[in-house]
């Protein structure tokens, strides 16, 4: 799966945890 931003921690992550 393709990394998204997370809108709360405002990082990026490559897993939907």
């Amino acid at each position: 799966m393709a990394p998204f931003r997370c809108q709360t921690c405002g990082k990026s992550f490559l897993t939907l945890e």
